[in-house]
């Protein structure tokens, strides 16, 4: 009699599966998942080659080509030497949602992800693991997302860096653009935000560099960095509604030089040396606390704030505020500098409707170059 072998079914491990990646698709609701896994492809290549039809490659390795348009989902798992994500929308519109998920790797490895060329109708949502991620939308080619845009590059990597349109490449996001725990963030200056941008990295140890650039806009901006020894964030958009600076401890830079914000602007320092650069407009008002530390504010020539109130509050340490061109005909300026040995220059008489100056306690001085034809009280000076 034949011996018939018999078969034990097993659950494999990801490491061992053989099939490159499990694909879920649902032609009922264009919804296409894809299960890449702890893949050892170098690349994976999603392209549109029409609008909803997707193609995906995973290393030289064709999964398949779909008509889709629901969801797509897109989840790697861990890569010990980081992985290449490429969504090329090829010119095309995509109807659903896009969803990128990729998994750790050790640094300075991680995943580097693009989306380029084309229209997402719903949101595009990117999170990456552990491990050095970048992060672009907007490279090549103009994109437009009918939803939001959340991108979140974890808190372990110490250059994650998220760019929404490079150069001249016009991103258009309609609803809100979220950008959690990047070290590196910038809107280009031929993109814009209808809502709100919120580029958060606080939980976050490091270093940082966000920016707003030149040309870009949004509906408002709040902007916050984490703690490491250098931060600096330029915000030279035109925003419509209000702005929040809020850098962590260390070495921080502020930079409102062409910026214009419809509402008001706040700018917190943290604890460390904080410089304040200001020669933008605000229509609203101006608080702005640099908290302890060695500080300086500069409001420049062609600063304008034609809000009632110009509010600056200095921690325990040496404070210098600098006026070279400030115009704000209807604000008080309301200086209360705190402890230590602090400044205030006039090298340009600002316009105001009036001031009140508090230098705290310490060897305080005040300079005034011209006449100062607006109401003005000096405390501790």
């Amino acid at each position: 009699m034949k011996k018939v072998r018999t078969f034990r079914p097993r659950l494999e491990t990801l490491e061992e599966r053989t099939n490159p990646a499990s694909v879920f698709y649902n032609a009922g609701t264009g919804d296409l998942t894809v299960l890449f896994g702890n893949t050892t492809a170098p690349s994976i290549v999603v392209t549109q080659t029409a609008d909803n039809t997707i193609n995906i490659l995973e290393g030289a390795s064709d999964q398949g080509t779909y008509l889709a348009g629901g969801n797509l989902n897109l989840n790697i798992g861990n890569t010990l030497a980081g992985i290449n994500v490429v969504i090329d929308l090829g010119g095309f519109e995509y109807s659903g949602n896009v969803t990128l998920t990729s998994g750790n790797s050790p640094s300075p490895n991680g995943t580097n992800a693009s989306v380029d060329d084309g229209v997402i109708d719903g949101n595009l949502n990117i999170t990456t693991g552990s491990g050095d991620d970048a992060v672009i939308v907007g490279l090549s080619g103009d994109v437009t997302v009918g939803g939001s845009v959340s991108v979140n590059t974890n808190t372990s990597g110490t250059t994650d860096s998220v760019l929404i349109g490079v150069g001249a490449t016009a991103t258009a996001i309609s609803g809100n653009l979220t950008v959690t725990n990047a070290n590196t963030f910038s809107l280009g200056g031929a993109s814009s935000v209808a809502g709100i941008v919120n580029a958060n990295s606080a939980s976050k140890i490091g270093n940082f560099l966000f920016s707003l650039d030149a040309g870009s806009t949004a509906g408002s901006a709040y902007l916050s960095t984490g703690t490491g020894t250098s931060d600096t964030v330029t915000l030279n958009a035109a925003v419509t509604n209000n702005a929040l600076v809020n850098q962590g401890g260390g070495t921080n830079e502020f930079d409102f030089t062409v910026g214009t914000v419809g509402g008001n602007l706040t700018y917190l320092g943290g604890t460390g040396s904080d410089v304040g650069t200001f020669t933008g407009t605000v229509l609203g008002n101006v608080s702005a606390n640099q908290g302890n530390g060695v500080n300086s504010l500069t409001f420049g020539a062609g600063s304008t704030v034609l809000g009632t109130s110009l509010n600056i509050t200095g921690g325990t340490g040496t404070d210098s505020i600098n006026f070279n061109g400030l115009f704000a005909p209807g604000a008080r300026l309301n200086a209360s500098l705190g402890n230590g040995n602090d400044t205030v220059r006039f090298t340009t008489v600002p316009t105001l409707a009036s001031a009140y100056l508090d230098g705290g306690l310490g060897v305080n001085s005040f300079f005034s170059v011209g006449v100062i034809t607006f109401p003005l009280t000096k405390r501790n000076f």
